[in-house]
């Protein structure tokens, strides 16, 4: 009877064993689990904060571009209105008569195709009338009207015939085309009001007029940096 007492004692005892052993590898296996679920949750909240992070520094760098872009934009704004200030046009010739305004248009001489872009306006007024540079500068380009001149034949330019381009400031120029005559020569420095040709009608023209045009440099107009 003891031995058998001996021997229950024995079995409880195992059984004992095993359920402690057993509730201990399962609360390791909890543990484990709460483990790496904290971990996955720690990662995960990393790259949260590394996304907002990032998002932030994005959102910091675009908008310095965006205050760069501004102020670039004013500097451009502030020289375009320091350059205009400085511009005193006045009329190259006395007529006002404006046959053709800047933009696109069909081919007045006939042409066929797309309308093409008109950089410059056309002034109507009589041949002979007295063509006058608009602001002082320095005669860039002359281009004498076609006829013969001192024992040579010229052609005239292809487009505008009789033709005078007119530096003023490094950014912008004055171009005078289809005169009929002309006074000046390559590096001549003009003044305003002072004479360089006569209107006429040499080149591609349908009648007497001035082609009269303005160009500026683009940088003028450019917003940041190239």
């Amino acid at each position: 009877m003891f031995r058998l007492l001996i021997g229950w004692i024995s079995v409880l005892r195992l059984e004992y064993e095993y359920r402690r052993r057993k509730t201990m590898d399962q609360k390791r296996n909890i543990l484990m689990i709460i483990a790496a679920l904290v971990l996955i949750a720690s990662l995960s909240a990393v790259m949260c904060v590394n996304e907002v992070i990032e998002e932030q520094k994005q959102a910091s760098e675009l908008r310095i571009w965006e205050l760069r872009q501004e102020n670039e934009k004013l500097l451009a704004e502030r020289y375009w209105n320091r350059l205009r200030r400085q511009i005193r046009f006045i009329h190259p010739i006395r007529s006002t008569w404006i046959s053709s305004g800047m933009g696109y248009r069909k081919d007045p001489l006939g042409g066929v195709g797309d309308e093409r872009l008109h950089k410059g306006i056309d002034i109507v007024d009589i041949p002979g009338t007295n063509v006058v540079a608009v602001m002082d500068g320095v005669v860039m380009e002359h281009w004498l009207v076609p006829g013969v001149h001192n024992g040579k034949l010229y052609h005239g330019h292809e487009i505008f015939g009789g033709f005078v381009v007119i530096k003023h400031t490094e950014e912008l120029y004055s171009l005078y085309g289809h005169l009929g005559q002309t006074q000046v020569h390559e590096g001549q420095y003009i003044n305003a009001g002072e004479k360089l040709g006569e209107l006429g009608n040499t080149g591609l023209s349908t009648g007497p007029h001035l082609h009269f045009e303005v160009v500026v440099d683009p940088f003028v107009y450019l917003e940041g940096e190239l």
